[in-house]
């Protein structure tokens, strides 16, 4: 809870206090320094649990990545997503959208496009918000316009999907 708040001594505190730190504790640490500026100390602390024997689940891997994000580290974050593999997690949406994150912030807009079309990412998600964005930053017009035709075809068939909804609705109401 004092992480969440941003209180990371408080956070910090608790933590070393904390005699046989399990996964989650570990995690909550990590994610609060890499959603705090803390980056680095994240990374640390990754680092530290394996030493210390305790293996990290899909959430820790989130919050490395984030932590990777936040310092820019476009190298140590796709290392720590193929480490994912040696403890069998398969990377979800939320890691996904985090290496599309820190692939476009660095600029690597089309192997942003290739991650996407390898995980046959084909819903409007985080992750082309993300890619848009990063569009917008580095001004790819070519590119955001490759986006922005996905998203409208999207757009397109979920308001399709509301318009048929709405009227099977109202048939059900009368």
């Amino acid at each position: 809870m004092c992480s969440k708040c941003g209180n990371l001594n408080d956070a910090g505190m608790i933590f070393r206090e904390t005699k046989s730190p399990d996964v989650i504790i570990w995690t909550s640490m990590i994610s609060a320094c890499a959603l705090h500026g803390k980056g680095e100390e994240a990374l640390q602390s990754f680092d530290n649990m394996i030493t210390e024997g305790t293996g990290p689940n899909e959430i820790t891997f989130v919050g490395v990545l984030t932590a990777c994000i936040h310092t820019w580290q476009l190298e140590e974050g796709w290392r720590y997503f193929s480490l994912m593999k040696e403890y069998s997690i398969k990377p979800g949406i939320e890691h996904l959208t985090c290496m599309v994150d820190l692939y476009g912030r660095t600029g690597h807009l089309t192997k942003v496009k290739e991650l996407i079309d390898e995980n046959g990412i084909s819903h409007p998600t985080a992750v082309w918000r993300s890619f848009i964005s990063s569009c917008f930053l580095h001004k790819n017009g070519e590119m955001g316009k490759w986006v922005s035709d996905h998203l409208m075809q999207f757009l397109m068939f979920y308001h399709q999907i509301y318009l048929l909804t709405v009227i099977v609705g109202k048939k059900w109401l009368e």
